[in-house]
């Protein structure tokens, strides 16, 4: 069931292109320009790529995805990306989306989903919001709305455990 009033308040914000260096942090082996393998804040299943825009970020997000159990090898990749259309969503665009500053670090990503779906519906290829484990911010990719080489990767390094320790 669509939310016909969010779907009306994201055709009222403005996209712009993005072009710029972003980061993300994968297990060795891993190509980073794949899509997540599970869902995650902004989607359902659609094949997205998820990305900081500092290193620090990616860090922290990909520390907070494998938890305290894990340190696989890990790689830090610095990649370029072009987007058509990204909505920047700062928090005061996501509290009258629905999704209030004080929540927005919770699991509850219902409502963020719902908004990357309806973004990914209205051809927005990106989304720029904040990081919920960093100061920094994320770019999401949605794959399927951006072209075949919005995402090139400009080095890689493989981190050793400690590379994990954000402060």
């Amino acid at each position: 069931m669509q939310d016909h009033g969010l779907k009306a308040m994201l055709r009222d914000l403005d996209a712009d292109a993005f072009t710029g260096d972003v980061w993300r942090v994968t297990e060795a082996g891993r190509d980073p320009t794949e899509a997540s393998d599970a869902p995650g804040r902004w989607d359902t299943g659609m094949a997205t790529v998820y990305l900081s825009l500092s290193p620090e970020g990616a860090i922290a997000e990909f520390r907070h995805a494998i938890g305290p159990e894990g340190t696989p090898r890990m790689v830090l990749h610095h990649l370029h990306v072009r987007a058509r259309s990204t909505l920047t969503l700062g928090y005061e665009v996501l509290s009258y989306l629905g999704v209030p500053q004080e929540e927005y670090a919770e699991t509850k990503r219902t409502r963020c989903q719902e908004i990357g779906a309806l973004a990914a519906s209205l051809g927005f290829d990106s989304i720029v919001s904040p990081s919920a484990r960093w100061n920094a911010q994320n770019l999401v990719l949605f794959l399927p709305n951006a072209d075949d080489d919005a995402l090139s990767v400009v080095r890689s390094d493989e981190l050793a455990a400690s590379g994990l320790d954000v402060n």
